[in-house]
């Protein structure tokens, strides 16, 4: 990557660790700017409305980026959301985009330099490429499946999370935000899971190849 073959294994591994903490950086910014600003700003009660069907007391959520309309006779049905997509909240939704894309590619690269840090026959970004390929090409079924599952594993992670940024900007659906967190979290645990039992994989294979 990036003409980095040479570059020594130890090097390359904190030079990536600095790189993920960089992006981390802004990603774990806009997060916490996107769960604040999930929240209503205030709130503005009205009177029942004659011509509807439903004789109901109505309030109007009033957010940063738009206003949803709840009734509280079925219980707290939520009529209408209109949303407005402002610069911010483009520009939030871009940088959130750009930093998740780079941190998914670089802990791409992180997952095997990381295990092989420890092998003494690997001692430069050039081996863990030329391992990555055998790995691939002629590891077994199951090995070839875990390292599949990797970058799509990884993908489905920062999907999830930009699915969760959209819908706390511009949806404004509490339910939807809630499963969305358990899924997070449950996904979360399944990937760590996973990238334990790869490491331990990696390990494994390059001191068979050794």
């Amino acid at each position: 990557m990036f003409g980095w073959k040479d570059r020594d294994i130890n090097s390359m591994y904190r030079m990536l660790r600095v790189i993920m903490c960089l992006l981390l950086a802004p990603i774990s910014v806009i997060l916490f700017v996107a769960i604040y600003l999930s929240f209503p700003k205030f709130t503005l009660p009205l009177i029942p409305w004659s011509n509807f069907p439903v004789p109901s007391w109505f309030i109007i959520f009033f957010y940063t980026f738009g206003l949803r309309i709840v009734s509280l006779s079925a219980p707290y049905v939520n009529l209408a959301t209109f949303s407005i997509i402002t610069p911010f909240a483009v520009s939030l939704v871009t940088v959130f985009l750009v930093s998740g894309l780079l941190f998914t590619i670089f802990l791409w690269d992180l997952v095997f330099v990381a295990p092989l840090r420890t092998v003494k026959e690997y001692g430069n970004y050039r081996d863990v490429q030329r391992l990555r390929i055998s790995l691939s090409k002629e590891g077994t079924t199951k090995e070839k499946t875990m390292i599949a599952l990797n970058p799509v594993l990884t993908v489905v992670l920062f999907s999830l999370s930009t699915l969760w940024i959209l819908n706390m900007l511009l949806l404004y659906v509490e339910r939807i935000t809630f499963i969305f967190v358990w899924i997070m979290i449950l996904y979360s645990l399944l990937y760590a899971y996973y990238s334990f039992r790869l490491r331990k994989l990696i390990t494994k294979y390059a001191q068979k190849m050794s």
